[in-house]
């Protein structure tokens, strides 16, 4: 399953340009409105990777996986996204590029200030390998919240925390984004040239429930993980503490001799990675029946191609960008 993440944020001629060969028979399988990584945990996928999440790991919310595979506390947790916001005359927007991956001492640096200038004995900010981070000691259970890869080039007033629990995230929100303003970190990025951080971006957590460490065991043999996605790779070490990294390429996975694999690639950052290290040799696999299935996610919408798929003439050959809203 390649799952293409910040699909929004990526125009059609972009796409068209950097994966020319991704016109194929797709077939729709499924749609869902959730992020990704719920689907993953809720077994909306379970169809395509044809294999069961333990019940006790799919109860876990995407926040408690990422803080889980550091050590952190569980309970109160929520993924904490650096984004860069651009402030306009009424309104406040995330460009198509603001959703920032740091390198991972660069992220250990900005958690390491957080917590030393923000956090306390309960409030932590901790960093994922890959370069994002996950806060823990918020407790706001009902709060609903977004993926920040959602709300990518638009403006970020609907996509605020709300619910009745919503206000202590908001306002950690706000004083982050206060704390950020100016900060040497910051100003150290800009004589880099690169963006600010405007702020963390929460998201992701809320009500789940305690799961059983060895509960993920059943998936670990049959199933890999790809790609670059700091969540990800989370997930890969609560499936499998040893696990250092991802697979990097369609060849890597298949040296571990696990039957499936999970690949997330970021399509605003690696779209030639998704085609050149992913996309082309699976869909050769597939041709010469090495692999029986490829899945693609883009958006919320499940695509697949067969063995067989290229004999389906009466089903035209379509991008997968078509498939987009």
């Amino acid at each position: 399953m390649l799952i293409v993440t910040e699909g929004r944020a990526v125009s059609r001629e972009t796409a068209l340009a950097e994966l020319p060969l991704g016109r194929a028979r797709w077939r729709e399988t499924g749609r869902s409105a959730d992020d990704w990584r719920l689907a993953l945990l809720r077994g909306e996928l379970r169809r395509e990777l044809r294999a069961e999440l333990p019940a006790a790991l799919a109860a876990l919310t995407p926040a408690a996986v990422a803080a889980r595979s550091v050590g952190a506390a569980e309970r109160g947790s929520w993924l904490a996204a650096a984004v860069h916001l651009q402030a306009g005359l009424d309104r406040v927007h995330l460009p198509a590029r603001g959703l920032l991956r740091l390198d991972d001492l660069e992220i250990q640096r900005f958690a390491a200030a957080f917590n030393a200038e923000l956090g306390g004995p309960d409030l932590r900010l901790q960093a994922l390998p890959g370069g994002a981070a996950v806060l823990s000691g918020l407790d706001a259970p009902a709060a609903i919240t977004q993926d920040p890869a959602n709300v990518l080039g638009a403006d970020v007033r609907g996509a605020v925390p709300r619910g009745v629990e919503a206000a202590p995230l908001r306002a950690l929100s706000g004083e982050i984004e206060m704390w950020l303003h100016e900060h040497p970190l910051n100003l150290e990025r800009q004589r880099r040239g690169e963006l600010p951080v405007s702020s963390f971006w929460l998201w992701g957590g809320g009500e789940g429930a305690a799961a059983d460490a060895a509960a993920s065991a059943s998936l670990r043999a049959v199933c890999s993980f790809g790609g670059s996605d700091p969540w990800l790779r989370a997930l890969a070490r609560v499936v499998d503490p040893s696990r250092e990294a991802l697979a990097a390429d369609f060849m890597q996975w298949q040296a571990t001799g696990a039957d499936r694999c999970i690949v997330a690639i970021s399509a605003v950052r690696d779209l030639a990675i998704l085609r050149s290290a992913w996309l082309d040799p699976a869909r050769a696999a597939l041709a010469a029946r090495r692999i029986a299935r490829l899945g693609l996610w883009v958006d919320g919408r499940i695509l697949t191609l067969t063995s067989s798929s290229n004999w389906h003439y009466w089903r035209p050959a379509q991008h997968w960008l078509e498939f987009l809203p």
